[in-house]
């Protein structure tokens, strides 16, 4: 993959220097030293603009995923175990009617947009939980 250099104005003001396309996203070690980062400069915002365990919930909807104070009880307790996770996502579905009601009909898209954002199929979210429900 080839480096590109960035302007403190690119890529949503990343510091000057270069990075692989892939640590965008795919890069497990790269993005953990940005949240080390970011977290040194506002732990609070570092932590709602990540996303938690396994089922990737963002951190700044800890309000609707549970009955958290804040982002940072939210965090500790989506890294004590995948039941806690699975709780979490119980929650966070359940305080949504439209996603809650998508996922009782097993309806793929609307799941995907609800959960995922309207770009959902950029990505082919609703593909994959298709395939991954079949699995189970």
């Amino acid at each position: 993959m080839r480096a590109r250099h960035l302007s403190s104005e690119g890529a949503n003001s990343a510091p000057r220097g270069l990075f692989e396309q892939s640590d965008l996203y795919g890069n497990e070690r790269a993005n953990y030293f940005k949240l080390l980062k970011a977290y040194r400069l506002n732990p609070e915002a570092a932590l709602k603009a990540c996303s938690w365990g396994a089922f990737q919930i963002l951190g700044m909807n800890y309000s609707i995923a549970g009955d958290y104070g804040n982002v940072k009880e939210f965090v500790a307790e989506v890294c004590t175990s995948e039941r806690i996770q699975l709780q979490i996502l119980r929650q966070f579905i359940g305080q949504s009617l439209s996603l809650h009601q998508a996922v009782q009909d097993k309806d793929w898209d609307k799941i995907a947009f609800h959960y995922n954002g309207p770009k959902y199929a950029e990505n082919h979210y609703q593909i994959k939980l298709k395939d991954a429900y079949e699995k189970l």
